[in-house]
């Protein structure tokens, strides 16, 4: 009896170790995950949802699940992302764009504002059926995102073998929660990139930019001996345009005209940027000093065109710009500052000689 009994226990023991075991495991995976998510800053929007949507599928040892961004203001909500799981199965027609109110009970933790488990989804009342071919749903758990007290998105699992608990719960929120901070922080960082690389006022590249594009492609160009041509526009009589009309028209003015501009730019490499004040810049890798002679003659006369008024310009009824070129094939000898003061003192001379003209010079 006593050695019956040390084997029960022995065999309890046993099991006990097993679940620990498990469980130990289950929360290192968990970490890892964890972990991994944390550290896909660097990658992009699509496959973070991703990474977080197939982690909360292996958690909680789902079969399917999604992540859908929600918008409060109107009640619609954007089916954005499923489990590689669910896409290999399901067959329906995917909607984009779905009213809250057509939503069948998936959708009940947006209305109640609070995880909800349905632990039997086939058998529960008011349930609305699905097209042909999508994926079946057994049991389901959903999730709210919030975001400064608004819900944001929503996240789902379906199909786990045995019943979803709080545990399942919680893991489902931290993933998702911490997705979403992950999201929140790269639109943040993107914000802050392209504010620190864009004019303000004109929206075309800054000082700063341009200063490091022309860098790059010196050095680059400096490789593989190809020439290099920058253009310099300066608005004709802006300060009497602002005293005339005031700064708000002057900055709408400027708007106009580096749009203008930046709209007959359009091969990769080459860079648009407000160089300062009313004068804007063009670099033009790769290109020779003919092409960029046309291109700033074709710019002038496409401001022109705009036909914005100027009453106290002495050379048209309308804003117009002067510009200045310089193209070199770049050598260790100089540095582009060499090109900026050569490209410079064309602008000079366009102004110089009458304003709305193009003067340059191959170097």
């Amino acid at each position: 009896m006593d050695d019956k009994l040390s084997k029960q226990e022995l065999l309890e023991k046993i099991t006990r170790l097993e679940k620990e075991s498990y469980k130990l495991k289950k929360n290192e995976a968990r970490l890892e995950s964890l972990l991994k998510l944390s550290q896909l800053s660097d990658t992009t929007e699509e496959k973070i949802r991703e990474y977080a949507l197939e982690s909360i599928v292996s958690i909680t040892g789902s079969q399917g699940g999604y992540i859908h961004f929600f918008n409060e203001d109107n009640n619609t909500i954007d089916l954005v992302s499923w489990s590689k799981s669910v896409l290999e199965t399901c067959s329906a027609e995917q909607t984009k764009h779905y009213p809250i109110d057509c939503a069948g009970l998936w959708a009940d933790s947006i209305r109640f504002k609070k995880p909800v488990v349905h632990n039997d989804f086939q058998n529960l009342p008011n349930k609305k059926g699905y097209p042909d071919g999508h994926f079946k749903v057994i049991r389901h758990l959903s999730v709210p995102i919030f975001d400064q007290g608004k819900i944001v998105a929503v996240g789902g699992v379906g199909n786990k073998k045995n019943k979803y608990n709080d545990s399942d719960q919680k893991q489902t929120m931290l993933f998702l929660n911490n997705m979403w901070s992950i999201l929140q922080q790269k639109k943040a960082e993107a914000i802050l990139k392209r504010y620190s690389i864009e004019d303000s006022l004109t929206k075309i590249a800054n000082r700063r930019r341009f200063d490091e594009v022309i860098d790059i492609e010196w050095n680059r160009l400096l490789r593989s001996k190809n020439k290099l041509s920058v253009i310099l526009f300066d608005v004709d009589f802006f300060k009497l345009y602002n005293d005339t009309y005031g700064h708000l028209q002057g900055d709408f003015c400027l708007k106009m005209v580096s749009t203008c501009i930046k709209d007959q730019i359009r091969r990769a490499g080459e860079l648009v940027a407000r160089y300062g004040g009313e004068e804007i810049a063009i670099i033009l890798p790769c290109s020779d000093f003919r092409s960029a002679f046309k291109i700033a003659n074709s710019i002038c006369q496409k401001v022109h065109d705009l036909k914005i008024p100027h009453s106290k310009s002495s050379v048209s009824d309308y804003v117009t710009v002067s510009a200045g070129v310089a193209t070199v094939i770049p050598h260790r000898d100089i540095n582009y500052l060499y090109l900026l003061k050569s490209v410079d003192e064309e602008l000079y001379t366009a102004k110089e000689r009458g304003r709305n003209q193009v003067y340059g010079h191959e170097l």
